[in-house]
């Protein structure tokens, strides 16, 4: 797309590997697909979790449909699924820790496995639950305009 959404996506291509010093595709492509549709509170810099536009039933119709998540992390190529996957770290609180285990030198699927302090078929399973019932409750704005909301340069 031609927007904001679009150059935050780009952007965390570059950022989140300088920032957190993995360049893992899964990682580094779910970052840029929750920054792309999602926005932060320009009062309080605060992540904010109401997508920029309506996307939302579509991804979290395509992420549902999803067999195997650990499989999905190794392909890294399914962006709906990753950004739900994301949402759902930061809606459970593990996002933070969990960047910032990456952070501090933890593998990415290690970091999750200690965040997370489950076994990856509860990961899954607790996801899948989470797309049944809270992600499809996440408020929405309405549909972002090009470049809406960029400062004035």
């Amino acid at each position: 797309g031609a927007g904001w959404g679009s150059l935050a996506h780009h952007l965390m291509y570059e950022l989140a590997p300088c920032a957190l010093g993995t360049r893992e595709t899964w990682l580094v492509m779910g970052l840029a697909a929750l920054v792309e549709k999602h926005t932060i509170d320009a009062s309080t810099g605060a992540f904010d979790l109401r997508h920029r536009s309506d996307w939302r039933p579509f991804d979290v119709a395509l992420s549902s449909a999803k067999r195997n998540i650990m499989q999905e992390f190794d392909k890294a190529s399914d962006q709906s699924f990753l950004r739900s996957f994301f949402l759902y770290m930061h809606d459970e609180g593990l996002l933070t820790p969990f960047l910032n285990e990456v952070r501090s030198g933890a593998s990415p699927m290690g970091a999750l496995a200690r965040v997370s302090a489950i076994p990856s078929h509860q990961i899954e399973q607790n996801w899948r639950t989470w797309l049944e019932t809270r992600a499809s409750r996440l408020p929405v704005l309405s549909s972002a305009k090009p470049f809406e909301g960029a400062p004035e340069l």
